[in-house]
């Protein structure tokens, strides 16, 4: 019964992030997951900012991102669900800041480049 509940819970990403060697690598392994199941366009990463890891793989995140995925990233300090930490107008400002002068603007040039 046991080995079943842990068998489980290995199929949710924070369970598997916390038990891993290396939580940015398991963050990232599912992040590009997420990317390849979803065919995304860009990814949007968000860590609380008294999450210590979180905020220490911002970069490394970006970076991976860019180089295995080939997808731009917005990173963003603060917890998306928690408006105590951030007005939720900050999350979407940032959000169509990203969009409409990074993904939008690869989208174009990806269309140029296909015709």
């Amino acid at each position: 019964m046991l080995r079943g509940i842990f068998d489980i819970a290995f199929d949710y990403h924070m369970t598997r992030q916390m038990g891993a060697t290396s939580i940015s690598v398991k963050w990232l392994d599912d992040i590009l997951w997420a990317i390849n199941e979803l065919d995304a366009d860009a990814a949007v990463y968000c860590g609380p900012n008294a999450y210590k890891r979180a905020s220490g793989a911002h970069s490394f995140i970006r970076r991976e991102l860019m180089i295995r995925a080939q997808i731009p990233t917005l990173c963003m300090d603060g917890d998306a669900f928690d408006k105590r930490t951030a007005p939720m107008s900050v999350f979407q400002g940032e959000m169509e800041r990203f969009i409409k002068h990074t993904v939008s603007r690869l989208r174009s040039s990806r269309r140029k480049i296909s015709r």
